[in-house]
């Protein structure tokens, strides 16, 4: 099991549904779609595991969304988008 700092294996876990709050309602308190084409380019070889999308009321990015996103910067080679329960063997 990965927790949201874990690097295994030039693994990353990354919360990435935009998190929005009314304290911050212009900044996600959480990555979005940008930060993870951000990550992605700047963790040259790593994985990222995008995580946290559809579980809250307050993310203002789905998977389909991101998956959409990463499929249109060419970045899907980098980036897994798990579903609900799925597990990720490296």
């Amino acid at each position: 099991m990965l927790d949201e700092s874990a690097e295994f294996k030039g693994v990353k876990l990354h919360k990435a549904g935009d998190a929005r709050v009314l304290a911050f309602p212009d900044n996600g308190i959480i990555m979005g779609k940008a930060d993870v084409a951000h990550a992605a380019k700047m963790l040259n070889g790593a994985t990222i595991i995008a995580v946290h999308m559809d579980a809250v009321n307050h993310t203002s990015v789905s998977r389909k969304d991101l998956r959409e996103f990463v499929k249109k910067e060419g970045i899907e080679s980098k980036i897994t988008i798990p579903n609900d329960g799925e597990i990720i063997k490296f």
